[in-house]
């Protein structure tokens, strides 16, 4: 099992809402129980901050969005980390109130013998311009 504080470096992922899959780049930085980092997806730029508990697997880190902020709680098996995310937003009709969503996600850090989504995502850019 790989020790996930040595894997420092660039991430790989998915999270699922409303039946979507949404793909995300990670750059990671594992400093003892500490997560930071950043990264991309569909709905933007955001930062990572969060803990790990090596002894357990056990994850838990924010992505924080300009305006608003999205749990993510999931378990390293050794080979990806593993999880439900949790976003809360704020309605105000027809009363002030919260609608909580949640989903599941899926990361892993990208090796340099395989493709990454990154370029998989380039390729069917580049596919659908050409077509």
């Amino acid at each position: 099992m790989n020790d996930l504080q040595t894997l420092s470096g660039p991430w790989s992922g998915f999270w699922i809402q409303a039946q979507m899959r949404g793909y995300m780049k990670l750059r990671l930085q594992f400093i003892g129980n500490q997560l930071l980092g950043g990264g991309s997806d569909c709905a933007g730029w955001f930062e990572i901050s969060g803990k790990l508990e090596p002894e357990t697997g056990q994850v838990r880190f924010a992505k924080r969005y300009p305006g608003y902020i999205v749990q993510y709680a999931g378990r390293w098996d050794g080979q990806l980390i593993a999880g439900l995310w949790t976003m809360r937003h704020p309605v105000n009709h027809p009363y002030p109130h919260f609608v909580e969503e949640k989903g599941e996600f899926e990361m892993w850090p990208e090796s340099d013998d395989e493709e990454s989504i990154g370029d998989i995502l380039q390729e069917d850019r580049e596919a659908a311009l050409t077509n």
